[in-house]
């Protein structure tokens, strides 16, 4: 996998490699952890750069520079890290990774910038709201959900409820920590986030609007998405489906 950016002069690359691994540890639970290796590229482009003396004798800004932060910009290279692991079965799920666990120096004044360890935790919980000992075309089933992030000073906490009623899907997110306080000394407290949407076998279209909740949201008018995603079927041979058949995949919409 390759990643390339740029902005402001400012340009990366980045090499990834990626290996994942599923085992059955017991008769319906399963454990997928992954390593991701990456090398990434950093630099910078000059001719979208401006500097203070070339201002003054030019509103161009076309004549060179004398800024001697000009001859020590360079470009840098790095190796970056990352791991996660996930345990799920039919009804559950727990995942955890950490990013940048080398956290790896970027700068390009062979300064110190490195970027800090990310970790991250997530779940969730497929709960049928009917038991009974009929079987039923369609099932109503609530699915909470978290997501936890923290890197460095920063950390947020996602929090999601949705209801599915086949094909039916209504959700609600939250995005802050309720118990939190910033440093405005308010609760920490970002976004709030309603989904609509159809789920079907191979086909799957949903829209959301998401409202800012904290002081950067008040002169927003919310955002809007609309979501669409089609599953192409793949032919497997015999022998294969009989391999995977062990190794099941968290589909929260099977009854």
């Amino acid at each position: 996998m390759v990643d390339q950016a740029g902005s402001a002069g400012m340009k990366s690359s980045q090499v990834n490699y990626l290996y994942f691994y599923k085992w059955q540890v017991a008769n319906k639970l399963v454990i997928s952890a992954g390593l991701n290796f990456g090398y990434a590229f950093r630099s910078v482009d000059m001719n979208k750069l401006g500097f203070g003396d070339q201002l003054i004798f030019d509103s161009n800004g076309t004549s060179p520079s004398d800024d001697p932060i000009l001859y020590n910009l360079g470009t840098v290279g790095y190796f970056d890290f990352k791991t996660e692991v996930l345990a799920y079965n039919k009804n559950f799920r727990i995942g955890f990774s950490v990013s940048h666990l080398n956290t790896p120096n970027r700068s390009l004044l062979n300064q110190e910038s490195v970027i800090p360890m990310k970790t991250s935790i997530h779940g969730g919980i497929r709960i049928p709201l009917y038991s009974g000992p009929q079987k039923k075309e369609h099932m109503a089933i609530l699915y909470p959900s978290f997501v936890y992030k923290k890197q460095g000073k920063f950390d947020q906490l996602d929090l999601g409820l949705c209801f599915i009623y086949d094909p039916i899907m209504i959700g609600f997110w939250y995005r802050g920590i309720p118990l939190k306080q910033n440093v405005r000394d308010n609760l920490s407290q970002d976004a709030m986030i309603v989904i609509l949407g159809f789920q079907f076998s191979k086909f799957e279209i949903s829209y959301s609007y998401g409202l800012t909740v904290s002081d950067l949201g008040l002169n927003s008018d919310g955002r809007h998405e609309l979501f669409s995603k089609y599953n192409f079927p793949i032919v497997h041979s015999a022998e294969k489906k009989k391999r995977e058949k062990y190794i099941p995949c968290p589909n929260f919409m099977q009854k």
